[in-house]
């Protein structure tokens, strides 16, 4: 009987394990596992996520469905919010990935939970590729993909709209590519730059530099298990390929939106962190999202039955090197919270200044701990290999704690989802295009009734035309209306065809923003005050406008030579993967010097109000100042305005900064008032456009803030302005020298009405 019990327990471990080896039926188990994860998601398919952040993400979304739909064009540029955006160069959009496909046959809304499940079971197949490599037997990472593709970030990431933070879900995909190709295999440099094209065309401005990150440490980890001299040459080549190819299969996608950040710098201010102590509630509780918005708990929920699981990996020398990347990734998550900040020398470096929220780290840290859970099962599993009979217990305690651990993330998907905020589809208005006032908290209802929202928030400063209207009653107008007639003859997203007729010289203006990708059949495209302008001469023109931008046209071929090269070096047809890596310089060659297209330029920077923050000199009615501080920054001179409108007050600070100063210093203003009444207009940013350590040395640099008084007409307000300390305690920078400025606990008497 005994003998019959181990034998049984054998072929039961070995089924098992077969069976997490065999594609289908692993593919099969990954898609079980996602459908219950979204289960309750699916009914409210056709529901509107109202949230603020999820309005204008659908918005992209439905925006690129409809250009292609209804008008058989590719999204390259959106009409409807901000008065015309680079849809392509917008990071936060997410349709140049597979993924849009379903959004194309379902519809943006239909499509979403769609797209998460999808996503969910490529991030778990992705993970147990990866985490195969490391382990014995296949089961420890069959069992522990569900619980990193399901981790609590996603989420909370649904929850808010976000769903090209998915994306994350190919990290795995990464890691494995960069494996094979430590192994010097030829598969490795085309997984792993497709994974990257995927997660960048995905959308985001985490999902690349983190995957970059995480990319350059699993390299040097590689480098740290595999000595050098086991390394084979074709590891170096391998990698080498691998660093190319993601270049130029992110192509289509990174060029644009390098273009786009060059003329609007993403800013991001600000000290943010926490104690590793309040990473429980991140990982270990279950979210409870209330008035439509998340807490803390749950945003990372992985549950404690992976810590159980990885104490017993750490058994496993393997897993030593994914311990000291893991205690790197929450160094990292803890950002400003203590006083050696690995995020805050992250973010000195390029690219990565623009990352404002280091907690999004514990999602590597939770990809590293899933890899040494994975070999903690395989360590469990380990007494079965020895004693046959001990398979069925052995088994049956493996499968038990990864099925409660994923029950946890089931109940923490479904806690997340309860809390969303629901309504009805946008209603459908068809008519001719126009610009509106707009609302950006309920953008995702613009393009559906025709109208463009001129109200306008990104996580970036969209450069927007101080001359759009939202009141014209024809988009496409004449600058001087005496000067002949416009009538529009057809409109598309990417393509507007106006009819004019011109008794003398004129200029056509179109009511959207403009951007050196358009080109006109006709006349001469300008840049009219942030206005798309065409300049004609006189007579009777169909003029034709199109956007047809350079980043987008050599991107994609740049793309698709890369995606040829590829294909050549994975089959081994050297002569095509010489010809496509051939043809990648010609198109950049060609791009600059047969496209006649102005390269992108950064605007000059301005404050709120439009005023120029760089400037030669003090305006002729401001009081000078020299106040030195303890820091090498002083405060050059200063202008108030009693009352500019609306009871708000106004002040200007003329800074200069004359060295390298802390990333966590701040700005205060402080309104005091002979009555006894406070009001701040503290800030980060010198002029909305400058953190004090990335400010132009030795220049003149205008900080204006405003704050609403309701200042009453007998009232005296004093105006004091200080530096300080936004990580740790709120200390004020010390003052050095006065320049005879009235000084008050270290802030400075920049003027008083």
């Amino acid at each position: 009987m005994a003998e019959r019990l181990a034998e049984r327990s054998a072929e039961l471990v070995r089924w098992l394990r077969r069976a997490a080896h065999a594609m289908p039926t692993r593919l099969a188990f990954f898609t079980i596992s996602a459908l219950v994860l979204f289960w309750t998601i699916f009914p409210h398919a056709a529901d509107l996520n109202e949230f603020r952040d999820a309005q204008v993400l659908f918005n992209y979304e439905d925006v690129a469905v409809r250009t292609v739909r209804k008008w058989f064009e590719l999204p390259l540029w959106n009409p409807y919010y901000c008065g015309g955006l680079y849809a392509l160069g917008t990071p936060q959009s997410r349709f140049a990935a597979p993924p849009f496909l379903l959004s194309v046959l379902f519809g943006p809304l239909r499509a979403a939970p769609l797209i998460a499940m999808a996503m969910s079971v490529l991030g778990m197949e992705g993970f147990y590729r990866y985490a195969r490599t490391r382990t014995a037997s296949a089961l420890g990472p069959a069992l522990m993909a569900p619980i990193f593709a399901g981790n609590g970030f996603f989420a909370f990431s649904f929850f808010h709209g976000w769903l090209n933070f998915y994306g994350f879900e190919l990290l795995p995909w990464v890691l494995f590519g960069i494996d094979l190709a430590l192994r010097g295999r030829r598969q490795g440099a085309v997984y792993c730059a497709a994974a990257f094209a995927f997660i960048v065309g995905f959308g985001g401005t985490y999902g690349g530099p983190l995957a970059g990150l995480l990319a350059i440490a699993h390299v040097l980890r590689g480098f740290a298990e595999s000595p050098r001299k086991v390394l084979r040459a074709s590891a170096y080549r391998e990698l080498g390929i691998a660093l190319a190819l993601s270049l130029c299969m992110c192509a289509f996608r990174l060029w644009p939106v390098i273009e786009s950040l060059i003329a609007a710098p993403r800013l991001m201010a600000g000290a943010p962190g926490e104690p590793v102590d309040l990473f429980r509630e991140r990982l270990f509780w279950l979210s409870a999202p209330g008035d439509g918005n998340y807490t803390r708990a749950g945003q990372q929920y992985t549950g404690m039955v992976v810590c159980w699981l990885f104490a017993l990996g750490l058994l496993r020398k393997r897993s030593w090197g994914a311990l000291v990347l893991l205690a790197l990734s929450v160094w990292v998550s803890t950002g400003f919270a203590y006083e050696k900040s690995a995020f805050g020398a992250l973010r000195e470096l390029p690219v990565l200044h623009m990352l404002r929220y280091p907690e999004r780290f514990l999602l590597i840290t939770c990809l590293l701990a899933c890899e040494v859970a994975a070999q903690g099962i395989d360590w469990l599993l380990t007494p079965a290999r020895l004693v046959p009979k001990l398979g069925i217990p052995v088994l049956a305690l493996a499968i038990g704690l990864a099925i409660y651990a994923q029950d946890g993330l089931v109940r923490n998907q479904r806690a997340s989802a309860a809390g969303m905020w629901r309504s009805p589809a946008p209603l459908e208005i068809e008519r001719p295009f126009a610009q509106a006032r707009g609302n950006r908290w309920l953008a995702a209802h613009y393009a559906s009734i025709s109208r463009g929202s001129l109200n306008c928030w990104e996580a970036y400063p969209l450069p927007m035309s101080s001359a759009l209207r939202g009141d014209l009653p024809q988009e496409e107008y004449l600058l001087d209306p005496a000067s002949g007639t416009t009538r529009r003859l057809d409109w598309s997203p990417n393509g507007i065809d106006v009819l004019v007729e011109l008794r003398a010289p004129g200029k056509l203006l179109i009511n959207q923003n403009y951007h050196p990708g358009w080109h006109s059949s006709v006349g001469t495209l300008v840049d009219h005050e942030g206005l798309i302008g065409v300049e004609l001469p006189a007579g009777k023109h169909e003029v034709h406008v199109r956007f047809r931008p350079r980043s987008a046209v050599f991107g994609g071929l740049i793309t698709l030579a890369s995606f040829a090269f590829a294909f050549a070096w994975w089959t081994q047809r050297r002569r095509v993967s010489a010809y496509a890596a051939g043809a990648v310089p010609v198109l950049l060659l060609s791009a600059f010097t047969l496209y006649t297209e102005p390269l992108p330029k950064q605007p000059p920077p301005t404050n709120a109000d439009g005023s120029l923050v760089v400037v030669d000199a003090l305006p002729p009615d401001a009081r000078p100042l020299r106040v030195e501080f303890d820091l090498p920054i002083e405060i050059a001179g200063s202008r108030v305005d009693r009352d500019i409108g609306d009871g708000i007050g106004r002040v200007e600070v003329f800074w200069r900064v004359k060295g390298l100063v802390p990333q966590h210093l701040g700005i205060s203003v402080h309104f005091e008032s002979s009555k006894g009444r406070f009001v701040t207009a503290d800030h980060d940013a010198i002029g909305a456009s400058f953190l004090p350590r990335r400010a132009p040395r030795d220049e003149l640099l205008r900080d204006a803030a405003s704050a609403v008084l309701d200042s009453a007409p007998d009232e005296h307000w004093r105006v004091y302005v200080c530096l300080w300390y936004t990580r740790g305690p709120p200390d004020r920078v010390k003052i050095h020298d006065s320049g005879g400025a009235v000084i008050d606990k270290d802030r400075v008497l920049v003027g008083e009405f």
